[in-house]
């Protein structure tokens, strides 16, 4: 689904222009992040690449997406991969989760010349 992504995000950012993209972050992100805490974790929703999946792992995935685009971001302007620590300990730990477990074990401490990564496209 990258594809079709991209070009939403090109549409709409083209569309609600700078001012509208600083509050989308500034505004609609605190509300969501609040609408979230409320949440149970163990709570059901609709998913679109597996049908159903929890509050707890949704917001696992948002996060893991939201770190890898923060570091394309980054790269893309020149500038140092600074994002915050908790958030690449969590998300190195679900992509740690996503990967074979012997085969990321076996590479991990070097007793094995193949990868497991990369475990996400």
């Amino acid at each position: 689904m990258a594809a079709q992504v991209a070009d939403h995000a090109v549409a709409l950012a083209a569309q609600v222009g700078r001012p509208g993209l600083v509050a989308f972050f500034a505004e609609a992100g605190p509300r969501g992040i609040a609408a979230l805490r409320e949440r149970p974790a163990d709570g059901l929703l609709l998913w679109p690449a597996s049908g159903v999946t929890t509050w707890g792992e949704a917001t696992r995935i948002v996060l893991l997406e939201s770190t890898v685009h923060l570091l394309d971001v980054l790269a893309a302007l020149g500038r140092a991969p600074e994002v915050p620590a908790a958030a690449l300990r969590d998300t190195a730990r679900l992509l740690a989760d996503l990967a074979d477990p012997v085969a990321f074990v076996e590479a991990a401490t070097g007793r094995s010349a193949s990868s497991p990564l990369p475990v996400l496209r």
